[in-house]
């Protein structure tokens, strides 16, 4: 048994990942563990970040983004070498991560959902790491986030609202926004 915060299937490698936190102790505490899906057996934990909490998958396989429940950061976890990237901060202060999704077909965008305590503050997109110009407004409240067919759409739900509150939203993904 191990203590996890999100764990993902990748199926290219038929391998799970489990983001650990620290309260697992030295050995194994905030790291990314493998692990295999047909015997159980754990391996190596590499260090990721300070309390890694929720995960996105590329849909290529390359990577899992990690968000850090202690920090502002989010950092890529690139599964060819089963290394860290390039940490980046998703916005200033006590920004939090609430959801994030990696574009369908675009292992180096992603759209995250933020909050400050339990208020949520809208979206950001983010390519290499890099946050675009056009995040959503503040207010949009929308705390789970998930693309479908169309890269350019992405829907949001507030379940901190309403359970009807659910809508879709154009995304430009051009630098200038």
């Amino acid at each position: 048994s191990l203590i996890t915060n999100d764990i993902v299937y990748e199926p290219h490698s038929d391998m799970i990942y489990a983001s650990v936190p620290s309260v697992v102790g030295v050995e194994r505490g905030n790291t990314i563990t493998p692990i295999d899906p047909y015997t159980g057996a754990l391996g190596d934990s590499v260090f990721i970040s300070s309390e890694p909490s929720l995960m996105a998958l590329a849909d290529d396989g390359s990577r899992i983004y990690v968000a850090s429940e202690s920090t502002n950061l989010v950092t890529p976890f690139l599964l060819d070498t089963l290394t860290p990237g390039a940490a980046f901060a998703i916005g200033s202060g006590d920004r939090r991560v609430d959801d994030l999704e990696v574009l369908p077909g675009d292992a180096t965008a992603l759209a995250v959902s933020r909050r400050m305590g339990n208020t949520n503050k809208g979206f950001a997109f983010f390519i290499d790491g890099i946050q675009l110009p056009n995040a959503s407004s503040e207010s949009a409240r929308y705390d789970r986030i998930e693309f479908g067919n169309d890269p350019n759409v992405l829907y949001g739900h507030a379940s901190s609202l309403s359970e009807r509150d659910f809508n879709a939203f154009e995304v430009d993904w051009s630098p200038t926004g």
